[in-house]
């Protein structure tokens, strides 16, 4: 992937697999999308990573954190 090829920036190919982009701003993405193999293998490579992440399994905080976590809270 060259830089000439991908967005002005990953974030907002992130933000476009999110939902997260002005109706412009997606369009923008869109016609990047059609333009170029490097930026659908990013929006993928992307994608894959979400799947992943969402795999993984729930961490349980010990007492110890919670209880430090709930203190910051409560300030």
């Amino acid at each position: 992937m060259t830089d000439s090829s991908l967005p002005q920036s990953d974030e907002r190919i992130s933000a476009y697999l999110d939902g997260e982009l002005t109706g412009e701003e997606a369009r923008t993405v869109q016609g990047e999308l059609e333009q170029s193999e490097a930026v659908r293998e990013l929006l993928r490579h992307y994608g894959d990573l979400r799947n992943l992440i969402r795999e993984l399994p729930p961490e349980a905080l010990s007492l110890e954190t919670g209880t430090e976590l709930h203190g910051s809270v409560m300030r």
